[in-house]
């Protein structure tokens, strides 16, 4: 074979790995956000904590057939943990919650349909502050006749109506109000 072969083959060659087409491949990431302010709650009303993914929330989420976000939820009178699970980028449903006091949304992560960890969540826990906020109270009792004549009451057979001294607390407005009437 002389150098004239050699030189064909090798022009062959060349022409058979010639650039056939170009573009460009985009490869994107997607990972589980939750937002990770502080819940908070009233006791036995239901509460939600926001997943992200891919930058996106609810419907605008991309879809994920085979992929869900799990956590567990602990806290006061929550014997076992809790697990709950929603679709990425949608929310965490949470359930009434019957004690006041901090709860937590732990180990919130990225899993496949069959609960395989895929990838922890940032951040991965949540604190959910459960408070008493609607308690309210009546204190009533009854006026001794001291009472009643320093506040220019006189009880006598002409008018026997009944004074009630009442103290109402209402913890929503954070104040206390103390008032007086006459009940007849």
């Amino acid at each position: 074979i002389g150098p004239v072969a050699i030189a064909a083959f090798l022009l062959v060659v060349r022409m058979q790995a010639a650039e056939i087409t170009r573009g460009d491949l985009a490869i994107r990431g997607l990972s589980l956000t939750v937002d990770g302010a502080t819940v908070v709650t009233a006791i036995d009303i239901a509460a939600s904590v926001q997943t992200i993914f891919g930058g996106r929330t609810n419907d605008e989420a991309p879809p994920t057939p085979d992929l869900v976000a799990s956590a567990e939820l602990s806290g006061p009178g929550i014997d076992a943990p809790i697990t709950l699970s929603t679709q990425p980028g949608h929310k965490f449903q949470l359930p009434p919650l019957h004690q006041q006091g901090d709860y937590a949304l732990q180990n919130i992560r990225l899993a496949d349909a069959s609960g395989r960890f895929i990838q922890q969540a940032v951040p991965s826990s949540v604190t959910i502050a459960v408070t008493d906020v609607f308690k309210t109270s009546v204190k009533v009792r009854q006026l001794s006749p001291d009472e009643l004549r320093a506040r220019g009451i006189n009880l006598d057979a002409r008018n026997f109506d009944v004074f009630v001294d009442m103290e109402v607390r209402t913890a929503i407005s954070l104040t206390s109000t103390k008032k007086s009437r006459k009940e007849t």
